[in-house]
């Protein structure tokens, strides 16, 4: 984990180790940093601009969070995605 930024750290743990690059680059991390942490396995591109600071399959909640914080503040969950975040199991077509 990153021990270099107590802010970055608690927007981690906030955001279930979902980070974007600009949180990073705020923690004073560079481009190639980042760049070296994927290419070692120790962490994975989600989406332009979004990493998780693990390895392995993440969550649904992970997911929507990368999502969230790759369309930005004005963003909005719709569809089945939003149906099952409200705890839906099934929808009928």
């Amino acid at each position: 984990m990153i021990d270099h930024s107590p802010q970055l750290a608690e927007a981690a743990d906030r955001q279930q180790q979902i980070v974007t690059r600009a949180q990073l680059l705020a923690a004073g991390f560079d481009d190639m940093f980042l760049y070296r942490q994927t290419r070692r396995g120790l962490w994975q591109r989600v989406l332009p601009a979004t990493y998780a600071l693990f390895t392995g399959t993440l969550t649904d909640e992970q997911r929507r969070i990368s999502a969230a914080l790759y369309a930005g503040t004005d963003a909005q969950l719709t569809g089945l995605a939003a149906l099952s975040w409200y705890g839906f199991r099934y929808s009928r077509c």
